[in-house]
């Protein structure tokens, strides 16, 4: 009896370890955020990588919408129209703490992290146009980076924070365009008749994917940062495939695929490598999901919150050491 509660003790011990150095260092491994339609409303989910179980963590009446997770903050930024009007937020990432950081007579909407999690970029429709606009995460100095008479929107931050992609029909139809965090500096990335949208980089810097309707419904493109070196990642002629998102480690691409435009399934979620192979269908059925892309980094205590609940683990921690070592003391 001895020799097992001292087996018990040791394995809560390791456990305990392997938590606490699980919460300083996580692993490689990322939640995926998706937002997804359920009972005629928009909300926010985590999907667990491997079961692929998703967990509403929004849960409101009202539509959420463009959540994006800054590892530096350790907070969530969405949009949501709760209090009328779209504005911007932030929350935990199990949905607590929500807490609005815009508040205007006008919809913002898609905010996107920057790398250091100084800045938020949205868009917002300001004097009847769509522009990309600035903000602190406390709600302060903001500034309208486009200021232009076309629709301006999909911010997508460069890794070093030193550029800013986004897509504009400022010309007459979407290109991709970077400018710099302030606004400056603008050049255009691509130039042709088809309609380029969802730029964003990898990780190391070295090129943007991208959406692209160039050879038939849209396809998953790259280029390099400066719009030269473009191709294909992706090239069918039944599947609709968008909004193309990195993995952190750079190593995988996460993306919408209106799988057969013409059947009734659709709305899938995909994953493949950077060079196109190793396509695996994340989803089974018709998802709703609109919009995806990876979050937070797993670690041991978030998977046990995600499956117990925070209040849970909580509890049963002090129990389990109380119960452990008051079983000890009996013996002794």
């Amino acid at each position: 009896m001895r020799r097992t509660i001292t087996i018990l003790g040791t394995m809560l011990m390791v456990v305990t370890g392997f938590m606490w150095q699980s919460r300083q260092e996580p692993p490689s491994i990322w939640w995926i955020v998706i937002e997804k339609v359920q009972e005629a409303n928009q909300d926010i989910f985590l999907m667990h990588p491997y079961h692929k179980s998703i967990r509403n963590i929004t849960n409101h009446p009202r539509n959420d919408h463009g959540p994006d997770w800054s590892e530096q903050q350790q907070q969530f930024v969405f949009s949501s129209n709760r209090d009328r009007d779209a504005e911007i937020y932030l929350m935990h990432w199990n949905g607590s703490n929500v807490v609005p950081i815009t508040d205007y007579e006008r919809n913002d909407l898609t905010p996107v992290w920057s790398p250091d999690g100084q800045w938020i970029t949205y868009i917002s429709f300001h004097d009847e146009n769509w522009d990309i606009f600035r903000i602190r995460p406390d709600g302060s100095e903001v500034q309208n980076l486009t200021n232009s008479p076309g629709t301006d929107g999909s911010p997508a931050w460069s890794p070093d924070g030193q550029w800013i992609a986004f897509v504009s029909d400022r010309d007459g139809n979407q290109e991709i365009y970077r400018m710099r965090p302030d606004g400056t500096d603008l050049q255009n990335l691509t130039n042709n008749l088809s309609r380029d949208s969802y730029p964003d980089w990898s990780p190391d810097g070295k090129g943007i994917i991208f959406s692209s309707d160039r050879e038939g419904p849209d396809d998953i493109m790259w280029m390099n940062p400066d719009g030269s070196n473009v191709r294909f990642i992706t090239k069918t002629f039944n599947d609709q495939e968008t909004n193309p998102h990195f993995s952190p480690d750079g190593k995988w691409i996460l993306y919408n695929c209106l799988c057969d435009i013409y059947s009734t399934i659709r709305d899938q979620i995909f994953k493949m490598r950077v060079d196109g192979s190793d396509i695996q269908n994340l989803t089974s059925a018709d998802s709703g999901v609109t919009d995806l892309r990876y979050g937070p980094a797993i670690d041991l205590v978030w998977h046990m919150e995600y499956l117990l609940g925070a209040g849970v683990l909580l509890m049963t921690t002090p129990l389990l050491i109380k119960l452990i070592f008051g079983l000890s003391d009996r013996i002794n």
